[in-house]
């Protein structure tokens, strides 16, 4: 009896095991300049042909003196952290219409650069709708005048694309397939319950006709 059900135990156990995991069905991934290679299938990141399970942190640089990043950046790294994810706020970047400021702390190229210098990747949350506790989930209180939003409308694309055109202006060089740390972006956030994957699509390809080129590309919530 014991044996019984000591087999019956082990059979169970092996029909648990997983297959192979499978590809995933549209491209994902990149390879650097020095040859490293980065892609996912539909259960795990990829680094040189080995799983990659990394540890992401979040840190909104544009919320922080510019004078104290690099101190944080050490301490998130010493914390085991891998990833820097953060979020590229439209409000704190055009609060006029047509004024863009990437200065001080708001500059955005010299985060990145600083999270090079240290051995960190980063992940860039560039919304257009980010929320994060960020009034009107980020968007300019002159753009929701002017605009439906988070849609395929033309207007609203519009002024997306020349969001997205300015951010890739100021991260220039500084992606994997350049020899960077951004591996990833995060386009809108929360928009699950919204409406159609058709806007994201349409995001994407906005972010990539602007240079946003990254071996990944994640929709939260």
């Amino acid at each position: 009896m014991k044996r019984t059900v000591v087999l019956s135990l082990l059979l169970g156990c092996l029909r648990l095991v997983p297959g192979a995991p499978k590809a995933l069905p549209f491209p994902v991934g990149g390879t650097a300049p020095d040859g490293h290679k980065l892609y996912a299938n539909r259960r795990y990141l990829i680094r040189d042909g080995q799983p990659w399970f990394p540890i992401v942190g979040e840190f909104h640089y544009s919320r922080y003196p510019e004078r104290e990043w690099e101190q944080e950046i050490l301490k998130i790294k010493a914390g085991g952290i891998q990833v820097i994810s953060t979020y590229v706020f439209w409000i704190h970047h055009e609060e006029i219409e047509g004024q863009f400021d990437w200065s001080g702390q708001r500059n955005l190229r010299r985060f990145v650069q600083l999270c090079a210098e240290h051995g960190m990747y980063v992940w860039i949350r560039v919304g257009p709708w980010a929320h994060g506790e960020v009034r009107n989930g980020g968007l300019p209180d002159w753009l929701l005048l002017k605009t439906a939003t988070r849609e395929n409308n033309p207007t609203y694309l519009r002024y997306v694309t020349r969001f997205y055109q300015t951010i890739g202006e100021q991260v220039k060089g500084l992606f994997w397939k350049d020899g960077g740390p951004i591996i990833g972006m995060q386009l809108e956030n929360e928009y699950s319950a919204r409406g159609p994957a058709e806007h994201i699509l349409r995001l994407r390809k906005i972010a990539r006709d602007a240079g946003l080129d990254a071996p990944f590309y994640t929709v939260t919530g």
